[in-house]
Formats: C-alpha cells, structure tokens, sequence
C-alpha cells in the first residue's frame, strides 16, 4: 500500500495515508484553496486535539470526555434525522484504526475499537 493517501477532492502528496478530514474550507471553482485540508483538520483527532493537545489518536476510542461530547453529537444528530426517509443508515466513524493523523500508544488494540463501538451503539 503505498505511504499517501489519495484523496478526491485535493492531495498535494503530503497527507499521509488514512488521513481523516472533514469538508471544510473555501472553493473556488469547485476546488478548495491550497493547504486547506490541512488547516481545517476534523474527524476523531479534533476531538483528541480539543480534549488533548499532544494525545494519541486513541484517546477517541477512551477517554471519558471526548465518548460524551462524541455520544451528544452523535444524539443531536440522530435526533434531526431520526424520521427523515432519505436516510438509509448512520455510520459510527470512517475507517476505525488506532492511528490516524495522530499516532497511536501502545495501549490501543481492535478490542479497544470494539469496545467503543459497543458502548457508542447503546441505548
């Protein structure tokens, strides 16, 4: 597998591979403004950059903290959309892996993901 990831939108070949970032920035002409990705990061490790400046990817998967702020948006969202007919499924998170932008400690293991996932999709 090579050591970049591709990605749709615009990858100038420095974003490593399983890089997660949400859709934000400018466009111009259907094409977001160069570095974008890289100033807006998003997905699990802004919660973990939020929570924990300098902590490991995996602190998604375990700390108290950011399972509740994940748990409340997770609720608002489900919420809004609850009855919409134009919803076919919801998905916990993209590619769940112990490292992403942000290494991973040698604690994270597939159970750690597995156990956040069961404890996400309970009532």
């Amino acid at each position: 597998m090579p050591a970049l990831a591709w990605n749709r939108r615009w990858n100038d070949g420095e974003l490593p591979r399983g890089y997660l970032s949400n859709d934000y920035g400018t466009y111009h002409s259907g094409l977001p403004t160069p570095g974008f990705i890289k100033s807006f990061p998003g997905g699990m490790d802004a919660y973990v950059r939020a929570f924990h400046p300098g902590g490991t990817h995996d602190l998604f998967y375990t700390d108290q903290a950011i399972i509740d702020a994940y748990k409340k948006y997770v609720a608002h969202v489900v919420a809004r959309y609850a009855k919409s007919p134009v919803v076919l499924g919801w998905e916990l998170g993209n590619d769940l892996r112990c490292a992403s932008t942000l290494p991973a400690s040698s604690n994270c293991k597939p159970e750690t993901i597995t156990k956040w996932a069961a404890d996400i999709c309970k009532r």
